[in-house]
């Protein structure tokens, strides 16, 4: 529960102050947050004007049994009239130390229920284009929105205020939740976004939704609702269910058609056959490269020789019989030479 905190320094004119004025107090297993600015004016007491400086803070404790928020001290340095003579004094102002009973939660609160201590919840929608004019496939800007006076927009949990999806398509967004500290309390916010699509003709429901809380200004259990609203539809229906579930259908038939006999899973065993058969593939191409690239080299390289009748006929027409007897041993068809 959100505790507000104030903190004053009154003084009177003439009065400097050696030091800045303390920053938010430092307590232990509490949220601290500063409400507003420092503010300064004036005052009356006993007839006599003073300067003010004030501050403000929300403290939210985190759990039950004794909170102590720290005293403070301030030197600063006032000016004395005596007999006639102006002189100044240091002095330290000091605050004590303040004691919190913090209760738990109430024996009432559900036990279900996330815990939501609040002075007010308001729940409001907006759906944009608007509601009354709508045709089916056009898209809806919907946005929810919780306001929640005295805590911080964190503590408000998720709305889960999706209408069905057979009625519509819904495509969420991330929440967004902000807190207004410039106020004498701290107003949180949660805002749920979506784009939603009709699907079907007429009036279809947005659904409700609810939050339990409890009221710390009147200690008892409440309930926020956000009534159920409706979008009225126009055009032929898109049947995104009934296409879906065909679909399968017909994924599911050319299974059982093309493996009829197939029941255990054989992941595994068709990953090996496919294994073997790629790594055989991969040897025939290399195969095949290695054929065709030695015709190449063979073409290129090989010099085919003269037969050896030619020679040693050759030889026996330019007289020389040390040639012609040199190729005797070659291999000579039955061939007469002349």
């Amino acid at each position: 529960e959100q505790l507000l905190f104030t903190r004053r320094l009154i003084y009177s004119n003439g009065v400097q102050l050696y030091n800045e004025i303390p920053g938010p107090p430092k307590i232990a297993n509490a949220l601290v947050l500063v409400l507003g600015e420092t503010r300064s004016g004036t005052t009356e007491r006993n007839g006599k004007k003073y300067g003010v400086v004030e501050q403000r803070f929300a403290i939210f404790p985190e759990m039950s049994g004794k909170l102590i928020i720290p005293a403070i001290d301030i030197t600063a340095s006032v000016r004395l009239i005596e007999r006639g003579r102006v002189s100044r004094k240091g002095v330290r102002v000091s605050t004590t130390n303040l004691l919190v009973n913090v209760m738990p939660v109430p024996e009432a609160y559900p036990k279900e229920a996330p815990w939501l201590p609040a002075q007010a919840i308001i729940l409001t929608q907006t759906l944009e284009p608007g509601a009354s004019k709508a045709n089916v496939g056009d898209t809806l800007q919907r946005k929810i929105q919780v306001r929640i006076d005295g805590n911080t927009g964190s503590i408000l949990p998720s709305l889960n205020a999706q209408p069905s999806e057979k009625l519509f398509s819904i495509y969420p967004a991330a929440p967004s939740i902000e807190d207004d500290t410039s106020g004498d309390s701290i107003i949180g916010f949660r805002t749920e976004s979506s784009s939603i699509v009709p699907l079907q003709a007429g009036q279809l429901s947005l659904g409700k939704t609810n939050i339990t809380w409890w009221d710390t200004v009147s200690n008892e259990l409440r309930v926020s609702v956000l009534a159920d609203s409706q979008v009225s539809a126009k055009g032929s229906t898109i049947y995104r269910e009934y296409e879906e579930q065909r679909k399968i259908r017909d994924e599911e038939s050319e299974v059982s058609i093309s493996e009829p006999k197939v029941i255990a899973d054989n992941t595994e065993q068709s990953s090996l056959i496919n294994f073997y058969w790629k790594e055989s593939l991969a040897i025939m191409l290399g195969l095949v490269t290695l054929y065709l690239i030695g015709q190449f080299v063979f073409k290129i390289t090989y010099k085919p020789q003269r037969k050896p009748y030619q020679l040693i006929k050759k030889a026996i027409r330019r007289g020389s019989a040390r040639e012609a007897v040199s190729y005797t041993h070659l291999t000579l068809p039955t061939k007469r030479i002349v």
